[in-house]
């Protein structure tokens, strides 16, 4: 089976490229070649969110432009989503939101909407202090009776998926 994956050297992706290739799966991650050949499966993974909250060239980029050629593809489209494309309040979550419109009109696609991915200590995934590997780091602090800090007044509820 022949895979062309973008989004390859994220987190979600870098682990999906070792997993199908150690599957024995043929993977292709060079944009050169997305419309040059045949695939059996098409994955989109890349994205680039702006925590500035602005449409700039590499959210457009990566996120528009790059998700309308992806859906030209022949081919079974599996595509990133994520849970703010349900109310979109930021440029982010509409470029989400597109995705998943043009995932409904190729007709061959499934749209993942991804929640607060997080994985192993130590391993890639952002760098951002709020960002999911933080709850890898609060979670060894607790193990070890630590305390942590708890953002808002503790009320507030989060979803993770590892």
């Amino acid at each position: 089976m022949k895979i062309f994956l973008t989004g390859s050297t994220g987190f979600i992706g870098s682990h999906l490229l070792t997993k199908l290739q150690s599957l024995g799966y043929t993977v292709v991650t060079d944009m050169r070649f997305l419309h040059t050949q045949k695939y059996d499966c098409v994955i989109h993974l890349a994205s680039k969110n702006n925590i500035k909250n602005e449409f700039d060239t590499e959210l457009i980029e990566s996120n528009i432009i790059l998700t309308k050629e992806i859906f030209k593809v022949p081919s079974r489209i599996i595509y990133a989503s994520s849970c703010v494309a349900k109310y979109p309040l930021n440029p982010y979550a509409y470029s989400k939101l597109y995705a998943e419109h043009l995932g409904a009109i190729h007709g061959n696609a499934i749209g993942l909407r991804f929640h607060n991915v997080y994985g192993p200590l130590g391993t890639w995934q952002g760098g951002r202090e709020k960002s999911p590997a933080a709850i890898c780091r609060k979670i060894a602090i607790a193990s070890n009776n630590g305390k942590i800090e708890v953002w808002g007044d503790g009320k507030q509820g989060r979803s993770y998926c590892f």
